[in-house]
């Protein structure tokens, strides 16, 4: 399965399917926030890549099998030592076989490679596999906060 996966960056061709995988693993985890004003704040990145991510001293890419995008990761530049790993998301039917771990070490790497001395993230606690993929990578929890209801987990990774 694995080695019928592309990696590549971003795409502006690709921000509308991005935002559909992205909205569909918040539902599937039950970490959807419905109030419209939140989701705005917290999704805007999503409508513009190119600057958040790319422009940013950053990564975004996209695992696709074919044509069809079935995972996506980014990171941004915190400060001059972090940046924060971001949108990580695999479809719901091609999760447990790899991709996720594959987009999170190519990111690694490339955050790495960009000179930062730190990656920063936020999840929610109630994805706890996911939680097992950053733990397995060395990241720790260093705050915890509920927002509308929903725990989340701030993790860390020294590189």
């Amino acid at each position: 399965m694995l080695k019928d996966i592309t990696l590549r960056r971003f795409q502006n061709k690709d921000t509308e399917a991005i935002f559909q995988l992205h909205i569909a693993g918040l539902k599937q985890t039950d970490s959807y926030i419905t109030d419209p004003k939140l989701r705005e704040k917290f999704d805007k990145d999503l409508h513009n890549i190119e600057e958040v991510y790319l422009q940013n001293s950053g990564e975004f890419l996209v695992a696709t099998l074919g044509d069809e995008i079935v995972g996506i990761g980014g990171f941004s530049k915190v400060d001059e030592a972090t940046a924060e790993l971001r949108r990580m998301r695999v479809k719901q039917e091609f999760q447990g076989r790899g991709i996720g771990s594959l987009l999170l070490d190519k990111l690694i790497a490339k955050a790495k490679k960009l000179g930062y001395k730190k990656l920063i993230l936020d999840t929610f606690k109630n994805q706890t596999i996911a939680g097992k993929m950053y733990a397995s990578r060395g990241f720790q929890e260093f705050k915890q906060e509920t927002i509308c209801g929903k725990e989340i987990q701030y993790l860390q990774l020294f590189l």
